[in-house]
């Protein structure tokens, strides 16, 4: 029987959470400015409504998932912050054309997605998840 103190969260990973949830608030209200200034027809409006509300519930799910110790979900959350990187930086002509309050938020979010990945690939995050994925023996 594996002993709980064992188990238990660390401080890294706690705050590597916490941090999740407060850059997946921020999102959200950086979605809403986002959708709020669109200059388009209610029906054009639609398909960035459905992509903001998609994307939002699968960052809300990778950090449960996170959250209890799937290390299948902390991997998928480092693989989609590089490729949302790489296709920022390709787009970035575009991507400062836009609202300067969103692009700022956005780069706010992304300083606290990159802190949190850091510290769930600590060494002791990265015990963690060994241990909460280890066969029952």
């Amino acid at each position: 029987m594996i002993d709980e103190t064992i188990l238990a969260k660390p401080k890294k990973v706690a705050t590597a959470i916490n941090l999740s949830y407060v850059a997946f608030g921020i999102g959200l209200i950086n979605s809403y400015v986002f959708l709020l200034g669109l200059e388009s027809t209610t029906q054009q409006k639609i398909k960035p409504i459905l992509i903001a509300v998609l994307t939002q519930a699968f960052l809300y799910f990778l950090i449960t998932q996170i959250n209890a110790g799937k290390k299948w979900a902390r991997t998928i959350s480092l693989v989609s912050f590089v490729f949302g990187g790489i296709s920022t930086f390709l787009t970035m002509d575009r991507f400062l054309e836009g609202d300067l309050l969103t692009e700022l938020i956005s780069f706010v979010i992304g300083i606290l997605q990159l802190s949190a990945l850091i510290l769930l690939y600590s060494k002791e995050g990265n015990a963690w998840f060994n241990l909460k994925n280890a066969p029952l023996t």
